[in-house]
């Protein structure tokens, strides 16, 4: 199983536990409990898969997937800047 850091998904259980306490509330302090621990589980899935897929891409020669001309990003991440029509 890869390594990754538990920052994100501290933010996830922490974003499942407001969503959890805000039930038990009504009216405004429901919604800002909701919404603070969906908007944390949202983050915390976004930074937890950026990272998984930082290490992907890499061959045993040592290039990126997708590498043009010499360049890399060294992230593995997609670039709209990539794509170029191939018409």
């Amino acid at each position: 199983m890869p390594s990754f850091a538990a920052a994100p998904l501290s933010l996830v259980i922490a974003g499942l536990a407001l969503i959890t306490v805000g039930n038990t509330f009504h009216g405004l302090s429901r919604g800002l409990f909701q919404g603070a621990g969906v908007t944390m589980v949202l983050i915390g899935v976004a930074v937890m898969s950026a990272s998984r897929r930082a290490g992907k891409g890499t061959d045993p020669a040592g290039e990126q997937d997708g590498e043009q001309d010499g360049e890399q990003d060294g992230r593995g991440m997609w670039l709209p800047s990539r794509d170029e029509d191939q018409r």
